[in-house]
């Protein structure tokens, strides 16, 4: 597929950093839980230092979550179980995210909220009323930080989800993860009933392999090497780990024998039509596939990726079109006009890409690279918002 030298990886990726941080809220409960797994990303540091802050009371001071959406509405949530004011901000990339559903939800369970300049205001006096109405239509983060924060609660709590729902597949994950901590919760439809006194049983959490990350390692080898993964389960609580079945479907080989995953190059892509609204961080990496695929591709199904660290639609469309690739934005996704590299590839001039501080993109473009696309990544170093790891495995090859 390219004239490059080929990708190799084999080893094991780091866990989960979204399942890390579902995990470390829980432990802010229940500090004698342990966690099994670490992880050197931002978003992980930046919860980890949000949580050591609450279990040494030091709740005066700013939380400061950088740039992490996931940890600043868990931690939102979480501090109003406290009692007192508190101050949650983050990057100005994360301030200017939604978060409107969440601050409206906590407010209808008895918190007081505004957002001022680049910091959420939150006063409470730790006690939830019974029942909420959350708004699930741009993410399902909001939801998630109702359950993982519904421990101990003097009466019965009731979720109502309302919106179409985006993502739902990370809303089970929180939900199975609180249920291996030991709490009761009754679905009944597009309603959630937790009841009163939870406590956390666990004395241990494991997290899985990232499969986010994963998959764009897999890809490195898709499109020019190959790599073999250790300690992967072959089935998951991240909804990413749908990358597997994506990846046979483009052509790629893909083989897991007894917890051990192979991935090798695929001398030839095919085309594919892809809903991506429960795989959303896949939309990047995948673009970039698709790229390379011999047709007319389309991923759709996910408006919300326009909210993410950057607008997704548009920064996958300006990479591609780096590529030389013909791409259509849509609401919701990409129309791309994949053709395998060749040799006008070759020939192309050297091309600048900004990421846009979107760690996605970082990786989107190093398998282009990889892939043997003449291209500059500008501000690659916003790869460590979830896996600072990823640099090392990637630039002996790119």
């Amino acid at each position: 597929m390219s004239g490059t030298e080929p990708f190799y990886f084999e080893g094991t990726i780091s866990p989960s950093k979204s399942e890390l941080i579902r995990a470390l809220v829980l432990k802010s409960y229940s500090p004698e839980l342990k966690i099994f797994g670490a992880s050197q990303c931002d978003d992980v540091r930046a919860m980890s230092r949000a949580v050591d802050q609450i279990e040494r009371r030091d709740l005066r001071n700013t939380f400061d979550l950088g740039d992490s959406g996931l940890a600043l509405r868990l931690v939102l949530a979480r501090l109003s179980r406290c009692q007192g004011e508190f101050k949650v901000t983050g990057s100005t990339r994360l301030m200017d995210r939604p978060h409107g559903p969440l601050i409206d939800a906590l407010s209808q369970l008895g918190g007081h909220l505004h957002l001022e300049k680049s910091q959420i205001h939150l006063t409470s006096d730790g006690n939830w009323k019974s029942s909420v109405a959350v708004d699930v239509s741009s993410s399902s983060q909001f939801a998630s930080a109702l359950v993982l924060n519904a421990w101990e609660l003097g009466q019965a709590l009731q979720i109502e989800l309302i919106g179409e729902p985006r993502s739902l597949g990370y809303l089970d994950m929180s939900i199975a993860l609180a249920r291996s901590a030991g709490m009761e919760i009754a679905s009944k439809g597009r309603s959630l009933e937790i009841p009163a006194g939870q406590k956390i049983s666990a004395q241990l959490l494991r997290a899985e392999t990232d499969m986010s990350t994963a998959f764009s390692v897999a890809a490195l080898a898709v499109v020019n090497g190959s790599a073999k993964f250790f300690d992967f389960r072959e089935h998951s609580l991240q909804p990413d780990h749908a990358f597997l079945q994506i990846i046979r479907e483009l052509g790629a080989r893909a083989v897991l024998e007894r917890g051990t995953l192979r991935v090798d190059r695929a001398p030839k892509l095919r085309a594919i039509d892809k809903d991506l609204s429960g795989t959303p961080d896949l939309f990047p990496v995948l673009s970039v596939l698709c790229g390379l695929a011999e047709g007319r591709s389309r991923l759709y199904g996910a408006p919300h990726l326009i909210h993410k660290e950057s607008n997704r639609i548009a920064s996958s469309a300006r990479l591609l079109r780096l590529l030389g690739r013909d791409v259509q934005e849509l609401s919701d996704g990409l129309v791309i006009d994949g053709r395998k590299f060749d040799a006008a590839d070759h020939l192309r001039a050297r091309a600048f890409f900004d990421p846009d501080q979107d760690h996605r993109q970082v990786m989107a473009a190093y398998v282009a690279r990889v892939a043997g696309f003449s291209i500059e990544i500008q501000d690659a170093e916003a790869v460590r918002k979830s896996a600072p790891e990823f640099l090392e495995w990637v630039r002996a090859y790119a």
